[in-house]
């Protein structure tokens, strides 16, 4: 069974690797955009994999969004009938 803290923890990592991919990008992107055509072309490329791995990236924290929302909807407990739960306590009380 997977753990939502480990869920969490995939989530950041993923979006720290996507932080570093996109710094090493921007600095590629801008000292090759200055120069001739052909290292034009060589920029467009990685910019072209950046956004393939920014696509990859959101899909993929978008997925473990859907697995945390369904691991905390199984764990959610209800109240019986007639009662409420209290906010500060956390506790079912009758009315």
């Amino acid at each position: 069974m997977v753990n939502i803290i480990d869920l969490e923890k995939k989530k950041k990592e993923i979006k720290h690797q996507l932080a570093g991919a996109k710094r090493v990008n921007e600095r590629l992107y801008k000292t090759f955009m200055e120069k001739s055509e052909t290292q034009h072309k060589i920029a467009r490329k990685y910019r072209e994999r950046y956004e393939a791995k920014r696509v990859q990236a959101r899909s993929d924290i978008q997925e473990i969004n859907r697995t945390i929302k369904k691991l905390r909807k199984e764990s959610r407990k209800r109240c019986p009938n007639g009662t409420r739960k209290n906010r500060k306590t956390k506790r079912c009380e009758k009315q």
